[in-house]
């Protein structure tokens, strides 16, 4: 098209430079756009099995990418990432043990994964205090936890919670939250619980 114009399709490394270079570009670039996985990070800041206590927590995990609103149906499975210390106060400081991943089977779009302590193998072999880190493979999902103890009858302990989002650290950019650098404020679901 223009007889006289390198070859800038051919260019090489020891060849001409492309015309435009902007002398207050950014050098490494700013990133304009963040591409994550469809995922939804759930936290379970307490659970508890301890056998001689009676100890026992109940979890459940729901898949709502179905809904009245349009939203494309996605499934997936989670893998619980289950954190242990040995401690069930700071009064010692409690000591970090090794963590545990489970993964949950598929769970699809209006479904839901429920199972309590007890009932898993890597986890009920022992006593477990400490949290559990969610990652599921689908968005919209959302956690309950519920820490039951029947110890010293007929006085029963229950206690029931919703587990809390945590944003993705992908699609936000590897800023904190309340980061407004790249309009990322209060992103992720659920920031304001």
């Amino acid at each position: 098209m223009y007889p006289d114009a390198p070859d800038v399709l051919n260019a090489v490394a020891t060849g001409p430079e492309v015309r435009y270079k902007h002398p207050l570009e950014n050098v490494p670039p700013d990133i304009l756009l963040a591409v994550g996985p469809c995922t939804t990070n759930l936290l379970f800041p307490w659970m508890a099995f301890i056998p001689g206590a009676s100890y026992d927590t109940g979890l459940a995990i729901a898949n709502t990418s179905t809904d009245p609103y349009g939203t494309i149906p996605q499934q997936g499975t989670c893998t619980m990432n289950f954190y242990p210390t040995d401690d069930l106060t700071l009064s010692s400081g409690p000591v970090a043990k090794a963590s545990v991943a489970i993964t949950t089977p598929v769970i699809p779009s209006g479904g839901t994964y429920a199972t309590s302590l007890s009932n898993l193998a890597a986890i009920n072999g022992a006593d477990f205090t400490g949290y559990m880190i969610a990652v599921c493979k689908f968005q919209y999902g959302h956690g309950f936890g519920y820490i039951t103890s029947t110890y010293g009858q007929p006085s029963a302990l229950a206690q029931g919670f919703v587990a809390l989002i945590i944003p993705d650290p992908v699609v936000n950019l590897g800023r904190l939250p309340s980061d407004s650098t790249y309009g990322v404020f209060q992103s992720g679901e659920g920031l304001a619980q």
